[in-house]
């Protein structure tokens, strides 16, 4: 295994016991919330499947296109 492999593992089990331990302390809505802000950071940031102006159109609704 190289260095590469392993970072992904270790960022991969570090995400799911942050998210685990969290969760632990959240109501069932806010966990959905929180999954959803996860889950968007990462497609944001990692996965670049989400553009800065779709995050923004998405959290501030049609103002942010004009």
């Amino acid at each position: 295994m190289d260095k590469k492999d392993r970072i992904k593992i270790l960022i991969k089990n570090i995400t799911e016991t942050i998210f685990e331990n969290i969760c632990r302390g959240l109501f069932n809505n806010h966990k959905r919330i929180f999954s959803f802000l996860l889950a968007a950071k990462i497609l944001i940031q990692e996965l670049q499947l989400v553009s800065m102006k779709e995050w923004n159109l998405l959290i501030k609704g049609i103002l942010v296109l004009n």
